[in-house]
């Protein structure tokens, strides 16, 4: 599930002719800020990607959100429509659909994603904004431990505007953007930027449009399950981490069994069959990593966590070491950490690249 809720300033000076005086012309600035309309979009990972097949196919459906101001501030002279471009909302909930597709090759994932915006029909101002169409392809690559980079072509088609039933002529056209960027992750926690060039725009009329248009996003996953498991377990005291455990630690009451992770070693680069490590009964847990990983530093409380609340899985520690170990072209390693889930028969259950405990937490559910 994702939410976005984007913050909007822009200053623009316009002409018009003055309301005392019908034939002069006057200039002067407008300007707007705020928060705009959230996006609610809920993802679903239809197919996910493997070592065996590095396909990977998601759908998407969420609303934009009427969260942001709506009024359209200025009437022009010759009874024009009024002028809400530059507001920072829409005022209506519009329905989202997408559709994506991804590719691992190597180290790089080639990703293509479709996206409809319909729009909800008239705001209280009685405008209309139209509908919105996105096409987008392109790539992504990890430079480093911590950073990706990525580059994406993006066609957007929208429809004319209505105010009041009638068409708003400068509204509406194509644009074709190119947008390299840049994140950096750490656990859970991901920042981006990006820098969006527009390439070519065909509009209707004159419009308003922007040079180049900067980005900056910052994210942060929060694993609502793991809490939900934790609080079903009445008889668990959770204590505060002896002096050189990780965060995450737990110790159990006396009214609870003491469990003991099966944890291990098994490669600190070498190549290694993974179905050589499975125990019987045993779900086991395959962790890429290396040694200057903060966001695996920062996974490993909570994994211990997972594996004291979980018994029935094992982990085996797979060390990549400089990043172009044999290891890691054996199993096509892009990021770290990645899990892979196999089960005693070395069927091949999950593998997430930047591995989560709602990713595991899933493999619970399905046993």
């Amino acid at each position: 599930m994702t939410l976005l809720l984007p913050y909007r300033q822009v200053t623009a000076p316009k002409t018009d002719y003055s309301e005392a005086n019908p034939t002069e012309k006057v200039r002067f600035t407008r300007q707007f800020s705020g928060f705009g309309d959230a996006v609610l979009l809920a993802q679903l990972l239809a197919k996910p990607s493997s070592a065996k097949s590095p396909l990977m196919l998601g759908v998407g459906f969420g609303f934009r959100l009427p969260t942001g101001a709506s009024q359209p501030d200025h009437q022009w002279a010759g009874g024009l429509s009024r002028d809400p471009v530059l507001q920072v909302g829409a005022g209506t909930l519009d329905p989202i659909g997408s559709l994506t597709a991804g590719y691992r090759l190597g180290k790089t994932s080639i990703y293509t994603n479709a996206l409809a915006r319909i729009s909800g029909g008239q705001n209280i101002h009685s405008y209309r904004y139209g509908n919105e169409y996105q096409l987008s392809a392109g790539f992504r690559r990890p430079v480093s431990e911590w950073f990706d980079a990525s580059l994406t072509a993006t066609t957007i088609l929208t429809g004319h505007d209505y105010d009041k039933g009638s068409i708003v002529g400068n509204t509406g056209g194509t644009w074709f953007y190119l947008t390299p960027g840049i994140s950096f992750r750490s656990g859970d926690i991901n920042t981006g930027f990006s820098l969006q060039l527009p390439l070519y725009q065909n509009v209707n009329l004159s419009q308003l449009s922007s040079s180049y248009v900067f980005n900056a996003n910052f994210s942060c996953g929060f694993d609502l399950g793991k809490n939900k498991s934790a609080a079903s377990k009445s008889t668990r005291t959770v204590l505060p981490p002896p002096t050189g455990a990780p965060s995450g630690f737990e110790k159990f009451d006396e009214t609870t069994k003491h469990h003991s992770p099966d944890v291990s070693t098994v490669s600190l680069g070498a190549e290694v069959t993974l179905a050589d490590y499975t125990k019987a009964g045993k779900i086991t847990l395959f962790e890429f990593y290396g040694d200057k990983c903060t966001a695996c530093a920062a996974f490993e409380g909570p994994l211990r966590e997972f594996l004291n609340s979980n018994p029935d899985f094992i982990l085996r520690k797979i060390n990549i070491g400089d990043g172009e170990s044999k290891v890691v072209k054996q199993h096509n390693i892009t990021v770290t950490p990645t899990i892979i889930a196999i089960d005693e028969t070395g069927k091949e259950l999950l593998r997430q690249d930047g591995a989560t405990i709602a990713a595991l937490e899933s493999l619970t559910q399905n046993k």
